[in-house]
């Protein structure tokens, strides 16, 4: 018994040391030193919510994504210290400079963590959509991938089927146009798009009686990573978090697994993936693979050829969750705001109707859409305003020191132009932010002006240097950028001007309140109906 008394006074004393050590040095570490620089203890930032939570609530309960964003970046700036759970420090950054040596320069040396677990669960480990983009015989296989793929992005796939189901519902109303969930039919759209044009396979979205993969996947993020989280399950994510890495794997693994849903979608997936690959594996070893959708294209490229023996069954999920689901949720928003600016979508139309005289020809391919100056501007200003990825987070894997391009204020009022981090310490990256700089995007960057791009001079443009695309940081940027974005530019390009040559898009009567709300992606919600998940409702008509 004396023993056990002692043994536990020793431990709690170490305790009670290290606590006091770390004070100490966390003290040391937020004096200033007279230099440019200043510790992450140092910098200025927001009072947390709580200590459990830190700041997290700010960014993931408010009424639309990205509110906090423009509060603490008008309240401190482009850099300052938040909390994360349980009181730890981490470097909330927009800046440009700052996010380009995180992603870019030191991309290597700042690592995705636990939230990256869960990817990897849903991913199925190791796949195609794992390779960095920095890989130099990716850049040739884009090229000719993008040849391949052309005839499956055309939009006569759109017009055999969804002008014709919009018609027909049109038609069935007996008025002049309809309200839709525009949700539910881009969902259907682009999962059927990424079936014939990625997978020659048919998944039957759009018609009336859709495939059981399709009723599986339909609504999965927002039903599993909904931000309405208690406090409990952040807390329980945190620790996870924490844990060795061969632990952490399991024990989500575990807790995303026990969902029912997750277990269907996962049972349906697999299945149907088995067959597709199987489909593939005899054809290549035929000596001639099948088809020129993405799979058969990649199963013949130099570079993904080794992965593709092993490839798993969770080959589909990866495709469809990185193909499909982003690709929805960003077009959703584009219709959004043409649909807020009819003069847009007159532009648009008459961008269609000049390239199509000039060119002669009565389909607009991927050779035209190059041509088309301003329905990318629309594309690119929506990717801009609503990123749908408005957050990353990064974890120094050493002690290390992030240059800023604008200063920012210590706790004492000193500007300094750098911050210096330690190993395994966050970078909570706000692209939301990023995206809203007037020194990098030009005046108004809270409204939605296509225009900005048209008109941007090359002192505003060399002021920007992240971004795969365009520079905006919605595809993240560096080794961890996305490979896909090539794919998703030429989708949303041609459902885009598939739609809007036949429909106009307008707010429906009630003229309901759109939040923005984060799940895997930023998705639309009606206000007051947050239950009924991720909806856009609007009105169509065909074009007069």
């Amino acid at each position: 018994m004396v023993t056990s008394k002692l043994v536990l006074s020793a431990l709690l004393s170490s305790l009670i040391a290290v606590y006091f050590r770390r004070k100490l040095k966390a003290r040391r570490a937020a004096r200033d030193d007279g230099s440019n620089v200043t510790s992450l203890a140092n910098l200025n930032g927001p009072s947390s919510y709580s200590w459990v939570t830190g700041n997290l609530p700010g960014f993931l309960y408010a009424e639309n994504t990205g509110d906090e964003d423009d509060t603490l970046v008008q309240q401190f700036g482009l850099a300052c210290r938040i909390k994360l759970m349980f009181n730890e420090n981490a470097l909330f950054l927009a800046d440009p400079k700052g996010l380009q040596y995180v992603l870019n320069t030191s991309g290597y040396h700042f690592h995705k963590r636990a939230g990256a677990e869960i990817s990897r669960i849903l991913l199925g480990g190791k796949n195609i959509l794992g390779v960095e983009v920095n890989n130099t015989s990716l850049g040739e296989e884009h090229a000719r991938q993008r040849r391949i793929l052309a005839p499956s992005f055309s939009q006569s796939y759109l017009h055999e089927i969804l002008v014709e189901r919009w018609n027909d519902l049109i038609s069935s109303k007996q008025g002049s146009g309809v309200d839709i969930d525009l949700n539910m039919w881009l969902s259907c759209l682009t999962l059927d798009a990424l079936g014939q044009g990625v997978l020659s396979y048919d998944f039957g979205a759009l018609t009336d009686k859709p495939s059981e993969y399709v009723e599986a996947f339909r609504g999965l993020f927002v039903d599993m990573f909904a931000t309405e989280q208690s406090t409990s399950q952040l807390v329980m994510a945190n620790l996870i978090g924490r844990l060795p890495a061969f632990m952490r794997q399991r024990l989500l693994t575990l807790t995303i697994q026990a969902t029912d849903k997750f277990q269907k979608f996962m049972s349906i997936s697999s299945k149907i993936s088995s067959s597709i690959i199987l489909r593939e594996k005899e054809a290549i070893d035929l000596g001639k693979p099948k088809g020129k959708d993405l799979l058969s294209t990649l199963s013949k490229s130099v570079v993904i050829s080794q992965f593709y023996p092993k490839t798993n069954p969770q080959t589909l999920n990866a495709l469809a969750i990185a193909g499909h689901d982003t690709t929805s949720s960003m077009l959703q928003w584009v219709f959004y705001e043409l649909a807020l600016h009819p003069e847009a979508q007159a532009k648009i139309r008459e961008e269609i109707r000049t390239i199509k005289e000039t060119r002669n020809v009565q389909e607009l391919g991927t050779s035209e859409f190059e041509l088309m100056h301003y329905t990318m501007a629309v594309l690119k200003e929506t990717l801009r305003f609503h990123p749908i990825a408005p957050h990353n987070m990064r974890c120094a894997d050493r002690d290390d020191i992030i240059p800023l391009a604008y200063p920012v204020k210590t706790i004492s009022g000193k500007e300094v132009q750098a911050i210096s981090v330690k190993k395994g310490q966050y970078v909570f990256m706000t692209h939301y932010g990023y995206n809203r700089i007037e020194d990098l995007w030009g005046k108004d960057t809270d409204k939605w002006i296509p225009e900005r791009f048209l008109n941007e001079s090359e002192s505003m443009r060399s002021k920007r240097t992240i971004g795969v695309f365009a520079h905006l940081a919605t595809f993240s940027s560096g080794v961890h950028g996305c490979i896909g974005w090539r794919f998703a530019m030429l989708e949303m390009q041609a459902i885009l001007i598939g739609l809007i040559e036949h429909f106009e898009f307008a707010p429906i009567a009630s003229n309901p309140v759109i939040l923005k709300k984060m799940a895997a992606t930023m998705y639309p919600a009606v206000k007051g109906e947050l239950a009924r998940g991720a909806q856009m409702p609007l009105f169509i008509k065909p074009v007069s």
